[in-house]
């Protein structure tokens, strides 16, 4: 039997169990390809009680969402949170393309969720915090921001530029300084806006 144990993208997960060679290397052939879907279907018809399938999920998600393809993240998010239902990470990326896409209930009740999941996890002592912090700052920002884009589609603006502005201080990504930026300008905010947009790489 083949386990290990990994911080995948700032979740723990559990023990992810092969039991014998051969759905080892079929695991191992999912994460080397360059089209993971397809790896991923041979691997699931193979070994269909894989706990390996969590992890293999979660890749064909994030394939998907790196390639803009909506429909299929959504899909293949869903199943990754069916197979591992603690998994934050997955649960605030989909909730993220639940708000880009207008889906603002289903957004915030996943993210509600993984903020819940968040405050419960329990930090194994074998994890030194210098490992763990900057991770969970991550997926507090990634929360913060899908907050952010919620509100904005509410109207909410003062809410929304907060949510970013707490993103940012937390773990920025490019997609903060813009989203922040814009809203700096509907207030006519012109330099805070200008500051904003150079740090996200784009002119106004």
């Amino acid at each position: 039997m083949f386990a290990f144990y990994g911080l995948a993208h700032g979740q723990f997960l559990p023990a992810m169990q092969a039991e014998d060679p051969a759905e080892f290397d079929a695991y191992i052939a999912v994460l080397k390809a360059t089209g993971k879907a397809d790896a991923a279907a041979r691997f699931e018809a193979a070994w269909p009680k894989s706990g390996l399938l969590p992890h293999v999920y979660e890749m064909v998600f994030e394939e998907k969402r790196g390639k803009g393809d909506v429909a299929g993240a959504i899909r293949e998010g869903r199943r990754a949170l069916e197979a591992a239902p603690g998994n934050v990470t997955v649960a605030v990326s989909l909730a993220g393309i639940y708000a880009t896409q207008g889906q603002l209930k289903e957004a915030e009740k996943l993210v509600g969720d993984a903020e819940e999941m968040l405050r419960q996890f329990r930090v194994p002592r074998s994890v030194p915090p210098a490992e763990w912090e900057p991770r969970s700052a991550k997926i507090r920002a990634r929360s913060a921001a899908v907050r952010g884009l919620v509100a904005f589609k509410r109207d909410r603006v003062e809410e929304a530029i907060a949510r970013f502005e707490e993103a940012i201080r937390l773990a920025a990504e490019p997609s903060d300084h813009l989203r922040l930026g814009r809203l700096y300008q509907l207030q006519g905010r012109v330099e805070e806006a200008r500051k904003q947009f150079a740090l996200a790489g784009e002119k106004p």
